[in-house]
């Protein structure tokens, strides 16, 4: 092989084209595992965005270009976190996958068709901020199977839910009832003499007092002094005197009681999809921040 003189090689590297003083071809912001983020990968991101901020007076546009760089620079890091975290787990999302769901966008759900169109309108094409955006909605539900297994909800578990819940009455006994509040002692002692010969609504007209008729209402809905008193009255009869937190006496009639042992598959089922999805949320989160320590990330700014 035929070797160079050092006056060749000098000669051949006088005309590589080198960039002119303060020229700057790209600069890395960040680095996620193994990929780089540029600073053109930044800029492409959302073009308007830029071009606003470039109208802006120069007073104000660099506060606006950082806040713009750093938010955009977290979207991106977080997004290849997610990629190389879902690749890792056997699940990818290809380019094409992402061209066919954009050109299809209008079958989707309200919620996803109108994040895309919002951008859509905005920037008057398809741009990375899109297509980053659909293929982080395609991991995650390619994902979601692989992780259903550990977002298990137990029936147990859905009963325990809808019990603690106060506006569920599963569980819990349903007590019709009726309530008189009395303004001092003197007419609650009125009262108790006359519901000696009479019934509980006809001695409340003749002492002038109103009954309130709260029909079947569960305990959770009531005030901690009555509550506690339901399972001693007997159905139709009427409670000992009670003196509330603002000193009033009541007593109460219970006419009747509704034991509430069932739940209706509806209702059970909702509950069930509802803390599935919750947990869900909360093994994807856990999973992606467990990845996430695993994955060298290094910001430049």
């Amino acid at each position: 092989m035929r070797k160079l003189s050092i006056l060749t090689i000098l000669l051949f590297l006088s005309f590589i084209p080198t960039p002119t003083k303060g020229e700057v071809i790209d600069r890395i912001l960040a680095q996620v595992g193994d990929e780089i983020v540029t600073w053109h990968d930044v800029l492409m991101y959302a073009p308007s965005q830029v071009r606003q901020i470039n109208t802006l007076p120069e007073s104000e546009k660099k506060s606006a270009m950082d806040a713009y760089i750093n938010s955009t620079l977290n979207i991106i890091i977080d997004s290849r976190v997610l990629e190389i975290s879902a690749n890792r787990m056997g699940v990818f999302v290809a380019d094409a996958e992402v061209d066919d769901l954009i050109v299809n966008i209008s079958s989707q759900n309200y919620a996803f068709r109108n994040a895309v169109q919002t951008v859509m309108n905005r920037e008057g094409r398809v741009t990375p901020e899109i297509r980053l955006f659909v293929k982080t909605v395609l991991l995650q539900e390619k994902l979601r199977p692989v992780l259903i297994n550990r977002a298990v909800v137990a029936e147990e578990e859905v009963y325990e839910k809808l019990k603690s819940d106060p506006a569920s009455s599963i569980g819990e006994d349903e007590y019709d009832l009726s309530i008189i509040f009395f303004p001092d002692r003197a007419v609650y002692n009125n009262f108790t003499e006359k519901v000696k010969t009479s019934d509980f609504f006809k001695a409340a007209e003749e002492t002038g007092q109103s009954v309130i008729k709260m029909g079947y209402i569960t305990k959770g809905y009531l005030l901690p002094e009555i509550a506690s008193r339901l399972d001693k009255i007997a159905v139709g009869s009427i409670s000992e005197p009670i003196v509330d937190s603002e000193g009033r006496y009541m007593v109460l009639m219970v006419g009747d009681v509704r034991k509430k042992t069932a739940v209706s598959e509806q209702v059970l089922e909702a509950a069930e999809e509802n803390m599935r999805s919750e947990r869900m949320d909360m093994v994807f989160q856990n999973w992606l921040d467990k990845s996430r320590q695993s994955i060298v990330i290094h910001k430049e700014i």
